[in-house]
């Protein structure tokens, strides 16, 4: 995603949904486009890649401040449909799944924490 168009969108007064699809490693993906190729589909530059996999991350922060929904699912496991990871409305943490992969827990661990702890406390005062 390219922020820059992300904001202009913004000021253009567009809402913006932002779905984020990612695995738990590039090379997974590198075998996924070569597993594709080999039966026929398109193919992607093998050396971006990683590259992109680690901008892909690096954007995110980014992403959750500009979009007023930005939604991250797994793809990590394969012949699998995506999981839905975790919601963020209007830059707030709105739904985290139970099980969180490493590369969203890299990117928003902090923010997933706070959330959990204050859904712990909501539900021990309603107790």
């Amino acid at each position: 995603v390219d922020p820059q168009i992300v904001r202009e969108a913004r000021a253009a007064a567009f809402e913006i949904k932002v779905i984020y699809i990612a695995t738990e490693d590039p090379n997974l993906n590198i075998g996924r486009v070569l597993l594709r190729v080999g039966q026929g589909g398109p193919f992607a530059p093998l050396a971006r890649v990683p590259d992109d996999y680690i901008q892909g991350l690096k954007q995110l922060p980014d992403m959750k401040k500009l979009a007023d929904d930005l939604m991250l699912f797994d793809n990590t496991t394969n012949g699998r449909d995506v999981r839905l990871v975790g919601h963020f409305h209007d830059g707030k943490l709105a739904k985290l799944a139970r099980s969180v992969p490493k590369w969203a827990q890299k990117v928003f661990g902090k923010e997933f924490d706070k959330w959990l702890s204050s859904q712990d406390l909501g539900q021990s005062r309603n107790r």
